[in-house]
């Protein structure tokens, strides 16, 4: 019965298409990521070119694959990911979140577009602050009479957001720690005297 399936799913021009897309996506991000420092946008553009191309009929009569090749290659794809991330996992955003509540104690706030991500596995209060979206009008005072730190993404855009409408909670000397990929983002954290 699965052989049928196999070859019903194979028959189906879309999900011939959509495994053959994964597969190239998975072999190129597999491949890539060693070579190329952003291999996304590669193994994108392979995954829609593999797609359309197996969405034309001319170019599937002719193709020589058998549907059980591509489910292995997929299967294998799939695979060798599990091993590498099984061999390199690491837990820097759970010890970045215990370090930051270490130096800060239990009634510090965090406010930054990166404090969810490290107000997880301690005691402080988070604050999210997104322009334009959550806690962007003086977001330094939301954390009033308490001691708080700055967690933000480390980029051009976030830095001069910040620069731009609250400056003293990004100033280079306030600085106390930048890691540099936390699930694979930089992080940048300042601190802020008691307001």
């Amino acid at each position: 019965h699965a052989r049928a399936l196999v070859r019903l799913v194979w028959r189906a021009r879309v999900w011939r298409a959509a495994l053959g897309a994964g597969t190239a996506y998975h072999l190129v991000m597999w491949t890539a990521s060693a070579l190329i420092a952003a291999p996304d946008a590669w193994a994108v553009g392979a995954g829609i070119v593999t797609g359309a191309a197996l969405l034309i009929p001319r170019f599937t009569a002719k193709l020589r694959v058998r549907p059980q090749q591509i489910v292995a290659a997929w299967a294998l794809m799939n695979a060798l990911w599990l091993a590498d991330w099984s061999v390199h996992l690491a837990y820097t955003q759970r010890d970045a979140d215990r370090w930051l509540g270490s130096i800060c104690g239990a009634r510090a706030v965090a406010v930054g577009n990166a404090a969810p991500g490290l107000c997880m596995d301690n005691q402080l209060i988070c604050a999210p602050v997104i322009p334009g979206l959550c806690n962007d009008r003086n977001p330094l005072d939301v954390g009033a009479g308490r001691p708080s730190v700055v967690v933000l993404l480390e980029g051009e855009r976030n830095l001069s957001w910040w620069s731009a409408h609250c400056a003293e909670g990004v100033e280079p000397g306030r600085l106390v720690r930048r890691f540099p990929s936390l699930v694979k983002f930089a992080v940048r954290v300042y601190s802020v005297k008691d307001r």
